[in-house]
C-alpha cells in the first residue's frame, strides 16, 4: 500500500502538535523553534500538494515539446 503524500503530512503534523513538541524541553527555545518551523513547513507542504501534480505535467509536457523539436531538427540538418 502506498500512502499518499497529504496523508503522510497530516499525520506528521498531528504526531508533531501532539506527541513530539510537547515532549521536548520547554527550556529548549531551540528546539521548540525549530520543531515549530518544521510543522509549519509541512502545513505549506500540505496546502500546495494539490499544485505540484499540474507544475509536474507542465515541465514535463515543455520537456517532451522540446525533445519534438529537437528530433526535427536533428532529421532535418
Amino acid at each position: 500500500m502506498q500512502m499518499q503524500p497529504d496523508f503522510q503530512m497530516t499525520v506528521m503534523i498531528k504526531s508533531l502538535k501532539d506527541t513530539i513538541i510537547p515532549a521536548i524541553n520547554q527550556n529548549n527555545k531551540l528546539a521548540i523553534e525549530q520543531a515549530n518551523l518544521v510543522m509549519g513547513m509541512l502545513g505549506i507542504m500540505e496546502q500546495r500538494n494539490s499544485l505540484h501534480f499540474r507544475y509536474t505535467r507542465d515541465e514535463l509536457e515543455r520537456i517532451l515539446g522540446l525533445s519534438e523539436l529537437l528530433k526535427k531538427k536533428l532529421r532535418v540538418g
